[in-house]
Protein backbone atom coordinates (compact mmCIF):
# COMPACT_ATOMS: atom_id res chain seq x y z
CA UNK A 1 0.00 0.00 0.00
CA UNK A 2 2.89 2.43 0.95
CA UNK A 3 4.79 1.85 -2.20
CA UNK A 4 1.80 1.89 -4.42
CA UNK A 5 1.00 5.34 -2.99
CA UNK A 6 4.14 6.77 -2.87
CA UNK A 7 4.42 5.48 -6.67
CA UNK A 8 1.32 7.72 -7.50
CA UNK A 9 2.12 10.62 -5.83
CA UNK A 10 5.52 10.76 -7.33
CA UNK A 11 3.50 10.30 -11.23
CA UNK A 12 1.18 13.14 -10.44
CA UNK A 13 2.40 15.10 -13.30
CA UNK A 14 2.03 12.16 -16.01
CA UNK A 15 -1.84 11.84 -13.55
CA UNK A 16 -2.45 15.70 -14.28
CA UNK A 17 -1.17 15.27 -17.71
CA UNK A 18 -3.85 13.08 -18.81
CA UNK A 19 -6.64 14.74 -16.38
CA UNK A 20 -6.80 11.13 -14.15
CA UNK A 21 -6.57 12.35 -10.15
CA UNK A 22 -9.66 11.31 -9.47
CA UNK A 23 -9.07 7.80 -11.10
CA UNK A 24 -6.13 7.33 -9.23
CA UNK A 25 -7.07 9.10 -6.13
CA UNK A 26 -10.50 6.61 -6.17
CA UNK A 27 -8.33 3.51 -7.21
CA UNK A 28 -5.73 5.15 -3.95
CA UNK A 29 -8.80 4.82 -1.54
CA UNK A 30 -10.31 1.72 -2.49
CA UNK A 31 -6.81 0.00 -1.92
CA UNK A 32 -6.72 1.99 1.63
CA UNK A 33 -10.04 0.63 2.54
CA UNK A 34 -9.06 -2.77 2.16
CA UNK A 35 -6.19 -2.35 3.70
CA UNK A 36 -8.10 -1.12 6.79
CA UNK A 37 -10.90 -4.32 6.16
CA UNK A 38 -7.58 -6.71 6.38
CA UNK A 39 -6.28 -5.04 9.23
CA UNK A 40 -9.77 -5.03 11.28
CA UNK A 41 -10.13 -8.32 10.52
CA UNK A 42 -6.87 -9.31 11.61
CA UNK A 43 -6.94 -7.31 14.64
CA UNK A 44 -10.52 -9.13 14.75
CA UNK A 45 -8.94 -12.84 15.10
CA UNK A 46 -6.48 -11.57 17.22
CA UNK A 47 -8.56 -10.21 19.92
CA UNK A 48 -10.93 -13.23 19.76
CA UNK A 49 -7.43 -15.72 20.20
CA UNK A 50 -6.89 -13.78 23.03
CA UNK A 51 -10.18 -13.96 24.74
CA UNK A 52 -10.82 -17.34 23.77
CA UNK A 53 -6.77 -18.45 25.68
CA UNK A 54 -7.87 -16.30 28.56
CA UNK A 55 -11.57 -18.30 28.61
CA UNK A 56 -9.51 -21.45 28.87
CA UNK A 57 -7.47 -20.55 31.29
CA UNK A 58 -9.81 -19.14 33.45
CA UNK A 59 -11.88 -22.06 33.14
CA UNK A 60 -8.76 -24.40 33.91
CA UNK A 61 -8.03 -22.16 36.95
CA UNK A 62 -12.02 -22.45 38.00
CA UNK A 63 -12.09 -26.59 37.11
CA UNK A 64 -8.96 -27.17 39.57
CA UNK A 65 -10.06 -25.13 42.74
CA UNK A 66 -13.90 -26.89 42.04
CA UNK A 67 -12.71 -30.34 42.11
CA UNK A 68 -10.14 -29.75 44.01
CA UNK A 69 -12.43 -28.16 46.40
CA UNK A 70 -14.71 -31.12 46.44
CA UNK A 71 -11.90 -33.77 47.05
CA UNK A 72 -10.60 -31.50 49.95
CA UNK A 73 -14.14 -31.98 51.45
CA UNK A 74 -14.55 -35.31 51.34
CA UNK A 75 -10.56 -35.97 52.88
CA UNK A 76 -9.16 -37.27 49.34
CA UNK A 77 -5.99 -34.34 49.79
CA UNK A 78 -5.13 -31.81 51.87
CA UNK A 79 -5.73 -28.32 51.69
CA UNK A 80 -2.16 -28.00 51.56
CA UNK A 81 -1.54 -30.02 48.43
CA UNK A 82 -4.58 -28.14 46.57
CA UNK A 83 -3.00 -24.96 47.12
CA UNK A 84 0.55 -26.41 45.75
CA UNK A 85 -1.00 -28.28 42.99
CA UNK A 86 -3.02 -24.87 41.84
CA UNK A 87 0.65 -22.95 42.22
CA UNK A 88 2.30 -25.62 40.41
CA UNK A 89 -0.14 -25.33 37.05
CA UNK A 90 1.22 -21.84 36.58
CA UNK A 91 4.35 -23.87 35.00
CA UNK A 92 2.43 -25.47 32.62
CA UNK A 93 -0.06 -22.99 31.81
CA UNK A 94 2.45 -20.84 31.06
CA UNK A 95 4.43 -22.33 28.11
CA UNK A 96 1.16 -23.23 26.89
CA UNK A 97 -0.13 -19.44 26.47
CA UNK A 98 3.57 -18.59 24.85
CA UNK A 99 3.05 -20.96 22.26
CA UNK A 100 -0.05 -20.02 21.58
CA UNK A 101 0.80 -16.01 21.57
CA UNK A 102 3.82 -17.42 19.11
CA UNK A 103 1.06 -18.06 16.10
CA UNK A 104 0.60 -14.07 15.13
CA UNK A 105 4.72 -14.11 14.91
CA UNK A 106 4.98 -17.59 12.79
CA UNK A 107 2.60 -16.42 10.77
CA UNK A 108 4.48 -13.20 10.11
CA UNK A 109 7.68 -14.16 10.18
CA UNK A 110 6.69 -16.98 7.18
CA UNK A 111 5.76 -14.09 4.79
CA UNK A 112 8.46 -12.55 5.32
CA UNK A 113 10.80 -15.38 4.67
CA UNK A 114 9.05 -16.05 1.76
CA UNK A 115 10.10 -12.53 0.72
CA UNK A 116 12.85 -13.43 1.52
CA UNK A 117 13.24 -16.44 -0.31
CA UNK A 118 12.73 -14.85 -4.06
CA UNK A 119 15.51 -13.00 -3.43
CA UNK A 120 17.85 -15.40 -1.63
CA UNK A 121 17.31 -18.38 -3.71
CA UNK A 122 17.83 -17.14 -6.55
CA UNK A 123 21.06 -18.42 -8.74
CA UNK A 124 23.66 -16.15 -8.01
CA UNK A 125 26.22 -14.96 -10.88
CA UNK A 126 29.30 -15.88 -9.62
CA UNK A 127 30.27 -19.81 -10.08
CA UNK A 128 32.94 -21.97 -9.87
CA UNK A 129 34.60 -21.54 -13.40
CA UNK A 130 37.94 -21.95 -14.38
CA UNK A 131 40.20 -19.66 -13.28
CA UNK A 132 40.46 -18.09 -16.55
CA UNK A 133 42.24 -15.03 -16.84
CA UNK A 134 41.00 -12.35 -19.14
CA UNK A 135 43.89 -10.13 -20.03
CA UNK A 136 43.51 -6.36 -21.21
CA UNK A 137 46.70 -6.04 -22.99
CA UNK A 138 48.94 -8.22 -25.31
CA UNK A 139 46.67 -10.03 -27.08
CA UNK A 140 47.63 -11.83 -30.40
CA UNK A 141 44.16 -12.33 -32.33
CA UNK A 142 43.26 -8.71 -33.45
CA UNK A 143 39.36 -9.55 -32.53
CA UNK A 144 38.48 -8.50 -29.40
CA UNK A 145 34.82 -9.49 -29.46
CA UNK A 146 33.41 -12.79 -31.27
CA UNK A 147 29.85 -14.09 -31.18
CA UNK A 148 29.23 -17.73 -32.97
CA UNK A 149 26.32 -19.05 -34.17
CA UNK A 150 24.78 -16.89 -30.56
CA UNK A 151 20.66 -17.19 -30.07
CA UNK A 152 18.81 -16.67 -26.72
CA UNK A 153 15.89 -17.20 -25.66
CA UNK A 154 14.22 -15.60 -22.32
CA UNK A 155 11.76 -17.72 -21.69
CA UNK A 156 8.78 -20.26 -23.02
CA UNK A 157 10.47 -20.84 -26.36
CA UNK A 158 10.42 -17.22 -27.51
CA UNK A 159 13.85 -16.42 -29.58
CA UNK A 160 14.86 -12.98 -28.81
CA UNK A 161 18.49 -13.40 -30.95
CA UNK A 162 19.12 -15.69 -33.63
CA UNK A 163 22.36 -17.35 -35.06
CA UNK A 164 24.32 -14.25 -34.57
CA UNK A 165 27.65 -14.51 -36.20
CA UNK A 166 29.48 -11.17 -35.42
CA UNK A 167 33.40 -9.86 -35.09
CA UNK A 168 34.11 -6.60 -33.76
CA UNK A 169 37.85 -5.04 -33.71
CA UNK A 170 39.53 -3.91 -31.34
CA UNK A 171 39.14 0.01 -31.11
CA UNK A 172 36.46 -0.06 -33.26
CA UNK A 173 33.27 2.04 -33.36
CA UNK A 174 30.14 0.09 -34.36
CA UNK A 175 26.59 0.90 -34.08
CA UNK A 176 23.56 -1.55 -33.75
CA UNK A 177 20.21 -0.04 -35.10
CA UNK A 178 17.08 -1.49 -35.58
CA UNK A 179 13.60 -1.32 -35.12
CA UNK A 180 12.00 -1.35 -31.23
CA UNK A 181 12.34 -5.04 -30.06
CA UNK A 182 14.68 -5.89 -32.76
CA UNK A 183 17.17 -7.57 -29.83
CA UNK A 184 19.70 -4.51 -29.92
CA UNK A 185 19.58 -4.12 -25.91
CA UNK A 186 19.65 -8.24 -25.63
CA UNK A 187 22.80 -8.28 -28.00
CA UNK A 188 24.66 -6.03 -25.78
CA UNK A 189 23.45 -7.70 -22.43
CA UNK A 190 24.92 -10.89 -23.45
CA UNK A 191 28.20 -9.22 -24.51
CA UNK A 192 28.55 -7.79 -20.98
CA UNK A 193 27.38 -11.13 -18.74
CA UNK A 194 23.97 -10.30 -17.97
CA UNK A 195 22.96 -13.09 -19.74
CA UNK A 196 23.95 -16.27 -21.05
CA UNK A 197 23.27 -17.29 -25.17
CA UNK A 198 21.04 -19.96 -25.09
CA UNK A 199 23.22 -21.31 -28.20
CA UNK A 200 26.66 -20.47 -29.04
CA UNK A 201 29.69 -18.53 -27.36
CA UNK A 202 30.50 -15.00 -26.74
CA UNK A 203 34.13 -14.99 -27.25
CA UNK A 204 36.50 -12.06 -26.20
CA UNK A 205 39.52 -11.94 -26.77
CA UNK A 206 39.98 -15.42 -27.39
CA UNK A 207 38.07 -16.41 -24.05
CA UNK A 208 35.37 -18.19 -23.94
CA UNK A 209 32.91 -16.12 -21.89
CA UNK A 210 31.08 -19.15 -20.37
CA UNK A 211 34.26 -19.76 -18.57
CA UNK A 212 34.92 -16.31 -16.94
CA UNK A 213 33.47 -15.01 -13.71
CA UNK A 214 30.88 -12.33 -14.69
CA UNK A 215 32.59 -9.81 -12.36
CA UNK A 216 35.59 -10.61 -13.91
CA UNK A 217 34.10 -9.88 -17.35
CA UNK A 218 32.87 -6.74 -16.37
CA UNK A 219 35.94 -5.49 -15.63
CA UNK A 220 36.68 -5.81 -19.34
CA UNK A 221 33.35 -4.60 -20.67
CA UNK A 222 31.21 -1.00 -19.16
CA UNK A 223 27.38 -1.11 -20.29
CA UNK A 224 25.82 2.25 -19.76
CA UNK A 225 21.81 1.97 -19.70
CA UNK A 226 19.41 4.31 -21.40
CA UNK A 227 18.94 5.55 -17.64
CA UNK A 228 21.56 5.68 -15.46
CA UNK A 229 20.85 4.88 -11.58
CA UNK A 230 21.80 8.17 -9.60
CA UNK A 231 23.14 6.60 -5.95
CA UNK A 232 22.94 9.20 -2.68
CA UNK A 233 26.41 10.59 -2.48
CA UNK A 234 28.10 13.51 -4.70
CA UNK A 235 28.51 14.09 -8.00
CA UNK A 236 32.00 12.97 -7.43
CA UNK A 237 31.53 9.45 -5.85
CA UNK A 238 28.92 9.43 -8.77
CA UNK A 239 30.92 9.62 -11.51
CA UNK A 240 34.27 7.12 -9.97
CA UNK A 241 31.37 4.79 -8.96
CA UNK A 242 33.00 1.34 -9.05
CA UNK A 243 36.83 2.36 -9.55
CA UNK A 244 39.09 0.27 -7.70
CA UNK A 245 41.73 3.00 -7.92
CA UNK A 246 42.33 6.46 -6.76
CA UNK A 247 41.93 9.24 -8.97
CA UNK A 248 42.75 12.97 -9.52
CA UNK A 249 40.43 15.36 -9.81
CA UNK A 250 41.71 16.18 -13.28
CA UNK A 251 40.95 12.83 -14.56
CA UNK A 252 36.96 13.03 -13.52
CA UNK A 253 36.85 16.66 -15.05
CA UNK A 254 38.41 15.36 -18.12
CA UNK A 255 35.57 12.67 -17.90
CA UNK A 256 32.95 15.03 -17.32
CA UNK A 257 34.17 17.40 -20.32
CA UNK A 258 33.93 14.30 -22.41
CA UNK A 259 30.10 13.86 -20.99
CA UNK A 260 29.52 17.88 -21.88
CA UNK A 261 28.27 18.03 -17.98
CA UNK A 262 31.31 19.70 -16.31
CA UNK A 263 29.58 23.45 -17.14
CA UNK A 264 26.81 22.06 -15.52
CA UNK A 265 28.51 20.58 -12.51
CA UNK A 266 30.10 23.84 -11.92
CA UNK A 267 26.81 26.09 -11.98
CA UNK A 268 25.96 23.84 -8.64
CA UNK A 269 26.40 25.40 -5.07
CA UNK A 270 28.93 22.70 -4.24
CA UNK A 271 30.04 21.87 -7.54
CA UNK A 272 31.95 18.21 -7.97
CA UNK A 273 31.06 17.60 -3.89
CA UNK A 274 27.18 18.25 -4.25
CA UNK A 275 24.69 15.69 -2.48
CA UNK A 276 22.74 13.59 -5.31
CA UNK A 277 19.59 11.42 -4.20
CA UNK A 278 17.04 9.62 -6.32
CA UNK A 279 14.92 12.85 -6.48
CA UNK A 280 17.86 15.39 -6.81
CA UNK A 281 16.37 17.32 -9.28
CA UNK A 282 18.50 16.64 -12.32
CA UNK A 283 17.09 16.68 -15.58
CA UNK A 284 17.00 13.21 -17.75
CA UNK A 285 19.70 14.58 -19.90
CA UNK A 286 21.82 15.34 -16.89
CA UNK A 287 21.54 11.84 -15.71
CA UNK A 288 22.37 10.56 -19.02
CA UNK A 289 25.81 12.46 -19.06
CA UNK A 290 26.98 11.60 -15.44
CA UNK A 291 26.43 8.23 -16.65
CA UNK A 292 28.43 8.62 -19.55
CA UNK A 293 31.09 10.36 -17.63
CA UNK A 294 30.71 7.20 -15.63
CA UNK A 295 31.70 5.14 -17.58
CA UNK A 296 34.24 7.25 -19.91
CA UNK A 297 36.59 7.03 -16.63
CA UNK A 298 35.95 3.47 -15.70
CA UNK A 299 39.20 1.37 -17.08
CA UNK A 300 37.68 -0.59 -19.45
CA UNK A 301 38.61 -1.18 -22.67
CA UNK A 302 35.25 -2.01 -24.23
CA UNK A 303 32.05 0.61 -23.48
CA UNK A 304 28.49 -0.54 -24.50
CA UNK A 305 26.17 2.43 -24.70
CA UNK A 306 22.86 1.48 -24.77
CA UNK A 307 20.80 4.78 -25.70
CA UNK A 308 22.93 6.79 -23.49
CA UNK A 309 21.96 10.05 -25.47
CA UNK A 310 18.50 9.42 -25.89
CA UNK A 311 17.87 12.56 -23.37
CA UNK A 312 19.99 15.38 -25.00
CA UNK A 313 19.40 17.66 -27.73
CA UNK A 314 20.63 17.25 -30.84
CA UNK A 315 23.58 19.22 -30.57
CA UNK A 316 24.69 18.32 -27.44
CA UNK A 317 24.35 14.82 -28.54
CA UNK A 318 26.45 15.53 -31.35
CA UNK A 319 29.25 16.90 -28.98
CA UNK A 320 28.95 14.33 -26.81
CA UNK A 321 29.18 11.47 -29.51
CA UNK A 322 32.62 13.33 -31.23
CA UNK A 323 33.85 13.30 -27.56
CA UNK A 324 33.23 9.85 -27.04
CA UNK A 325 34.84 8.66 -30.33
CA UNK A 326 37.82 10.87 -29.67
CA UNK A 327 38.59 8.62 -26.41
CA UNK A 328 41.82 6.69 -26.80
CA UNK A 329 42.22 2.69 -26.73
CA UNK A 330 38.65 2.34 -26.45
CA UNK A 331 35.91 -0.04 -27.92
CA UNK A 332 33.15 1.57 -28.57
CA UNK A 333 29.69 -0.28 -29.39
CA UNK A 334 26.32 2.17 -29.65
CA UNK A 335 22.62 0.52 -29.40
CA UNK A 336 20.76 3.41 -31.10
CA UNK A 337 17.34 4.50 -32.42
CA UNK A 338 18.90 7.88 -34.01
CA UNK A 339 20.68 7.36 -36.99
CA UNK A 340 23.21 10.26 -36.20
CA UNK A 341 25.65 7.91 -34.91
CA UNK A 342 25.96 5.27 -37.75
CA UNK A 343 26.90 8.30 -39.75
CA UNK A 344 30.31 8.25 -37.81
CA UNK A 345 31.41 5.37 -36.45
CA UNK A 346 33.47 2.51 -37.98
CA UNK A 347 30.58 -0.22 -38.48
CA UNK A 348 27.36 -0.22 -38.78
CA UNK A 349 25.30 -3.29 -37.69
CA UNK A 350 21.53 -3.77 -38.72
CA UNK A 351 18.71 -5.79 -36.85
CA UNK A 352 15.60 -7.26 -37.46
CA UNK A 353 13.66 -9.58 -35.44
CA UNK A 354 16.46 -10.94 -33.48
CA UNK A 355 18.63 -11.28 -36.50
CA UNK A 356 21.45 -9.34 -38.73
CA UNK A 357 20.67 -8.10 -41.81
CA UNK A 358 23.10 -5.92 -42.69
CA UNK A 359 26.50 -5.29 -42.12
CA UNK A 360 29.16 -2.60 -43.30
CA UNK A 361 29.96 1.42 -43.15
CA UNK A 362 27.25 4.20 -43.32
CA UNK A 363 28.25 4.59 -47.25
CA UNK A 364 28.52 1.12 -47.81
CA UNK A 365 25.05 0.04 -46.69
CA UNK A 366 23.72 3.21 -48.02
CA UNK A 367 24.76 2.22 -51.75
CA UNK A 368 23.16 -1.52 -51.13
CA UNK A 369 19.66 0.01 -51.00
CA UNK A 370 18.66 -2.68 -48.29
CA UNK A 371 17.02 -2.12 -44.79
CA UNK A 372 19.52 0.57 -43.69
CA UNK A 373 18.56 2.63 -46.83
CA UNK A 374 14.81 1.91 -45.78
CA UNK A 375 15.60 3.15 -41.94
CA UNK A 376 17.66 5.89 -42.92
CA UNK A 377 15.23 7.26 -45.71
CA UNK A 378 12.17 7.66 -43.42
Amino acid sequence: MQKYTKTQFRSQTVSKAFNVENKLFTSIKLRFFKALKAGFKYSVILVTQESLKDFAQLGINLSILYFGALAAIHGQISLGQLVAFNALMGYLLDPIEEIINLQSSLQSAKVANTRLNQILLLPTEISSHENVVLHKAAVESSMVLTLSGVSFEYKYGQKVLRNIDLSIKRHESVAIIGFSGSGKTSLAKLLVGFYRPTVGKVIINGVDASGLNPQQMRNYVTYLPQTPHIFSGSILENITLGLTHQVDMQQVIKAAKVAEIHDDIQELPDGYFTQLSEDSGLSGGQMQRIGIARAVIADTPIIIFDESTSNLDVLTERQVLNNILELQNKTLIFIAHRLEIAKVVDKVIVMDNGAITEIGSHSELLKKRGSYFQLFDR
